[in-house]
């Protein structure tokens, strides 16, 4: 087999191979001689035609699955004999086989990127640490009263907490515009659900009060015809509602599932719950310094094609989020995708990917069974089940690789950190989880 290496830029190359027509009849024959054992031709007893009509109707077959088998071997030995790592699949365009020629084609790829650094030696990261706090807890169950909240309609103007109950309609140049309307719409004053102006407008509003306000959109807003305009819009106010929050006692906590140690159980359950989410919160922050860290210390060429195949993927993902957002209604049309304005994260990602691979590659990191475990019992705990959860996971490889992914990458973040100069940097949970 003749194998030649040309480069293309830094990361491309184009092997041109040529494999004897000697190695491919062997494998012709051979797998004709096994198609001939079972063949039914019309006027031969099963196995007992000739080679050559055997051949005759069977060859075209055979040749297609063993170029197709020759092209995978040979270029998987062509890659070893030259010491190339491809990064993505290649692009292949392969010659009509001749038996006298023997079978030619190339194969265009880019290679794995050489990196420069895969430690992290003399590099600063500042880990995050943080506890749960009393604070934290009031804070959670302050948010936990809020969603047991009871409104009460009143005769008082509207203020800060309090729930507008309205019908509106929003004009532009005298002209209703779509989505600008609305009847028995909630509103809680205070609480950001609408644009500054309009919230600033209704407060103050009683039950039965009507009243015309005008609203700035900003320069950015979403709606293009809207962006940067003024519309003016009609209120009519149904209810003004106070609300009341339930008292922390037992009750409270039975409405959380708590029914034995009251508000003290409740308090340790929220605290252990934080304590989860402070936990996965870390681990995700840390994980993310010490990527911007090595990735400063790689400044590399990246596959094209790769990073195409990433902004597909980015570009699915919001396609799938903006279904799953419309709860199965039908969705307008959606522009063309901006391919552009995934690039930069699609090039982060693609980096990453690579770094990753190549450290995985090079210090031999392998994925520690006991952890994955650890990590699959670690998210079972908030299932009743949790025994059941823990077999449901080991029942599909497919699922626990997404679990064995995270664990190796954890490993792989570890590693990089254990050459880094780290400090400590002591940060508010509230802080940390916004």
């Amino acid at each position: 087999m003749q194998v030649k290496v040309d480069k293309k830029g830094a990361i491309g190359r184009v092997l041109q191979i040529a494999v004897p027509a000697e190695r491919l009849e062997s494998e012709i024959k051979t797998r004709l001689q096994r198609m001939a054992k079972n063949a039914k031709i019309p006027g031969f007893r099963p196995g007992k035609a000739p080679f050559s009509v055997i051949e005759s109707k069977y060859r075209a077959d055979a040749e297609e699955d063993v170029v197709g088998n020759v092209v995978e071997s040979s270029l998987r030995e062509a890659l070893e004999s030259k010491e190339l790592r491809m990064a993505v699949q290649p692009d292949l365009n392969i010659q009509p086989y001749d038996k006298e020629k023997g079978l030619s084609y190339t194969a265009t790829f880019d290679i794995h990127p050489e990196l420069k650094k895969l430690d992290l030696a003399g590099i600063k990261v500042k880990v995050p640490i943080a506890d749960v706090s009393d604070a934290d807890i009031d804070r959670t169950i302050e948010t936990m009263r809020k969603q047991h909240v009871t409104w009460q309609d009143t005769d008082k103007k509207l203020a800060t907490g309090d729930r507008l109950m309205m019908d509106f309609v929003g004009s532009l140049d005298g002209e209703e515009f779509e989505g600008g309307a609305a009847q028995d719409f909630a509103l809680i004053a205070g609480e950001g659900q609408m644009l500054e102006d309009f919230e600033k407008g209704v407060v103050g509003m009683k039950a039965g009060d009507q009243k015309a306000i005008k609203v700035k959109f900003p320069k950015d807003y979403g709606v293009e015809t809207l962006a940067g305009k003024t519309a003016d819009f009609a209120i009519t106010a149904k209810s003004v509602s106070e609300s009341t929050l339930p008292a922390v006692d037992d009750e409270f906590a039975k409405l959380f599932g708590v029914d034995d140690g009251g508000v003290e159980s409740l308090r340790s359950e929220v605290k252990n719950n934080l304590a989860r989410e402070l936990k996965t919160k870390l681990r995700s922050v840390t994980k993310e310094r010490v990527f911007e860290a090595i990735l400063g210390q790689n400044k590399i060429e990246l596959p094209g094609k790769m990073v195409e195949q990433e902004i597909d993927s980015l570009i699915e993902r919001q396609n799938s989020y903006a279904k799953e957002m419309a709860g199965g209604a039908a969705l307008p049309e959606l522009p063309e995708p901006d391919r552009e304005a995934q690039r930069v994260e699609a090039e982060r990602r693609v980096a990453l990917g690579l770094i990753m691979m190549e450290l995985v590659h090079e210090k031999n990191i392998k994925v520690d069974g006991e952890r994955v475990r650890a990590r699959v019992e670690e998210m079972s705990t908030g299932y009743e089940r949790s025994e059941e959860f823990v077999n449901w996971y080991y029942g599909d490889k497919q699922r626990l690789a997404q679990v064995e992914s995270i664990v190796l990458e954890e490993q792989v973040v570890e590693y990089l950190i254990e050459s880094a100069k780290t400090t400590e940097e002591k940060v508010d949970l509230d802080d940390l989880m916004q």
